[in-house]
């Protein structure tokens, strides 16, 4: 049976902290993409993106849907 690569997104505008977790994740088997704000994370991921404390977009806009 192939083995599962794990993905994961780090949505983190902490830069030091989501780089210190792009590098680190790698070591458990995940495959790390990292994305700065929710704008980037609904642009490039498409994906829903909430956050009530998040500098660009806040909890009371939904992007991605």
């Amino acid at each position: 049976m192939p083995e599962v690569t794990k993905r994961i997104l780090i949505a983190e505008d902490n830069k030091a902290l989501s780089k210190a977790l792009e590098l680190k994740l790698p070591n458990f088997g995940f495959s790390v993409a990292v994305a700065f704000d929710g704008e980037e994370v609904a642009e490039s991921f498409g994906i829903p993106y909430a956050d009530l404390n998040a500098r660009v977009l806040t909890g009371t806009v939904i992007r991605g849907l």
